[in-house]
């Protein structure tokens, strides 16, 4: 019976133990993310709020969108071109993030994976994506973009947000 609770208990011991270990070398999951053009704490950040521009003319550190232009009216389908180089955003297995659309309430409107046109193998990486959505009105709407992160490690997510304005599309 000795031996059953002295297993029991070490069983315990080493589920106990493993899970402190995944969540201390899991890596932190606060960070300064760039949403709508401004530095948005998530969690706890240990360093400091970032002093670089924030997603200024349709950029974010390693990402620039060309097209459509931040505050743009767009109307289906939104063809959406830039480039990554460096800064978290990388290209890999051909795509180099996702885009979705958000209407004004913050409902998904279209997603899309953002498509390397170049080599996704060196920098900088060119990538396409296409949006199909229908509005009855004209609105205020977002593109959030992410970027590729094949680790997982939540530390290296990379988020950009910029506003567009969504025209319905023509009779």
């Amino acid at each position: 019976m000795k031996r059953i609770i002295f297993i029991v208990a070490l069983v315990i011991a080493v589920a106990v133990l493993a899970v402190m270990a995944l969540r201390f070398f899991s890596g932190p999951e606060d960070a300064w993310l760039c949403q709508n053009g401004q530095w948005v704490k998530h969690g706890n950040p240990s360093a400091p709020q970032p002093t670089a521009a924030c997603g200024q003319s349709g950029q974010a550190s390693g990402l620039k969108i060309i097209s459509p232009q931040a505050g743009a009216s767009v109307s289906t389908p939104i063809k959406v071109l830039g480039s990554v180089n460096g800064g978290g955003w990388s290209g890999f297995e051909g795509q180099v993030g996702t885009v979705v659309l958000l209407d004004a309430s913050g409902e998904e409107l279209d997603r899309s994976i953002l498509s390397a046109t170049t080599d996704w193998t060196s920098q900088p990486t060119n990538f396409e994506a296409n949006l199909n959505f229908s509005v009855a009105k004209e609105q205020a709407a977002t593109l959030d973009f992410r970027n590729e992160n094949p680790s997982g490690e939540p530390e290296r997510n990379r988020e950009y947000s910029m506003s567009v304005h969504l025209v319905p599309a023509a009779k």
